[in-house]
């Protein structure tokens, strides 16, 4: 690789995470007002149930095979090559697996829609038709969501997810004003779906207009045989992977959700909001590296991919450390302030809760490098062990 396109792919890199950063930041601003909004509104225990919804759903969403995650990293490993087409075909495999995996979204989907309730501590009868209700919404925007994804994803891979910036932050501030509107007016879990529904529908084809104008090529060309079944096998690889990784971020909330009352929910969820936040930003730094590196891999430089790597590790590490100092400073009184001291649930699951994201962000760090080598079988096999053995010893203590 000359210098002028290291040059440029860094420059890229670094615009990428300043966009991350940007988007996130709103996020946050919006949630942080948000949250308290929607406890005073709708209460603790439907704040808690609309929390546990929230993370059912988490694993419907690697039911669609991940085609866009798939799509993502090939791109991004063919991201410095010229061939247009093959970069088209690839797309014409993420909605063939799509298409695939639909039926078994829907299936599972369902079946969560139906049984959702019963996985609730301590819900009231009347609830339990709000619920699937409001869980046949947010299904039918997951069932969606892919089409919005899968140009996202192109541009994440060709490394300008920086031009989607100000999408990202428009999508993010509707969202909180259409959620708090359906909450001051009273329409419940149903109003929040709906809500959460028609921010992603504006957001889709808002994206989809962006990726047209800054790739012209962006198209969908029919993929050989070949090539699908090679996209689908790595997507397959993917797809278990994300399951994995929903568990180990998802779990803690469900099986809480299963032995206690909402409001027991509601107080771990405020309690570990900035260490979910840590987790958070510190991921978007890493995948706003991946692309570049995902080109760096595709080019064959391993020695320069290795560099990168520890460079990458080292930072995640320091940023885990500082995240992790103030969650253990400052977030008794954070939560005391913010929404109440009663919402804090105690110093030694704070401290635990800093131990898991400093591990966390580290898996997370070495998992993406691994997936934009497109060799993840070994990586999954030993995560579905590890996760396995984790959610036993969750049920257990």
């Amino acid at each position: 690789m000359n210098q002028a396109g290291s040059r440029n792919m860094t420059s890229k890199s670094f615009f990428n995470v300043l966009s991350s950063v940007a988007s996130f930041g709103s996020s946050l601003l919006v949630n942080f007002f948000l949250s308290p909004f929607l406890v005073v509104t709708l209460g603790a225990g439907t704040f808690g149930v609309w929390r546990i919804c929230q993370r059912l759903l988490v694993y419907v969403t690697v039911a669609d095979g991940r085609p866009t995650q798939a799509l993502k990293w090939t791109i991004a490993n063919q991201q410095l090559h010229d061939d247009i087409p093959a970069k088209q075909r690839q797309v014409g495999c993420a909605l063939v697996v799509w298409l695939r995996f639909l039926p078994l979204m829907l299936v599972f989907g369902g079946f969560l829609t139906w049984f959702a309730p019963s996985l609730i501590h301590e819900l009231p009868p009347g609830q339990i038709p709000v619920i699937r209700m409001a869980f046949a919404v947010l299904l039918l925007n997951l069932i969606l969501l892919p089409l919005q994804a899968i140009p996202e994803a192109v541009m994440i891979g060709m490394n300008l997810a920086y031009r989607m910036l100000w999408v990202k932050i428009f999508g993010v501030v509707l969202g909180g004003v259409c959620m708090a509107l359906a909450a001051f007016f009273h329409y419940g879990l149903v109003g929040l779906a709906s809500a959460v529904l028609f921010t992603s529908l504006i957001n889709g084809v808002l994206i989809f207009a962006l990726a047209r104008r800054s790739l012209p090529w962006l198209g969908i060309s029919k993929p050989s045989s070949l090539e699908v079944k090679n996209f689908f096998n790595f997507s397959l690889w993917i797809f278990v992977w994300s399951f994995i990784q929903k568990t180990m971020l998802s779990s803690d909330v469900v099986i809480l959700g299963m032995i206690a009352a909402p409001e027991r929910v509601a107080a771990f969820v405020l309690s570990f909001y900035l260490v979910q936040v840590a987790i958070k930003l510190i991921g978007l730094f890493m995948s706003a590296a991946m692309p570049g590196l995902g080109a760096i891999v595709g080019q064959k430089d391993l020695a320069r991919a290795t560099r990168v790597r520890q460079e990458i590790l080292s930072m995640t590490l320091v940023a885990a450390a500082f995240f992790g100092g103030m969650a253990l400073l400052w977030n008794r009184s954070f939560v005391s302030l913010w929404v109440g001291s009663e919402y804090f649930i105690g110093g030694n699951a704070n401290l635990l809760a800093v131990i898991l994201m400093t591990q966390l962000t580290q898996i997370n760090s070495d998992a993406q490098v691994i997936d934009v080598t497109l060799k993840v079988k070994t990586k999954v096999l030993l995560g579905g062990l590890s996760t396995g053995l984790s959610l036993v010893l969750a049920f257990v203590f």
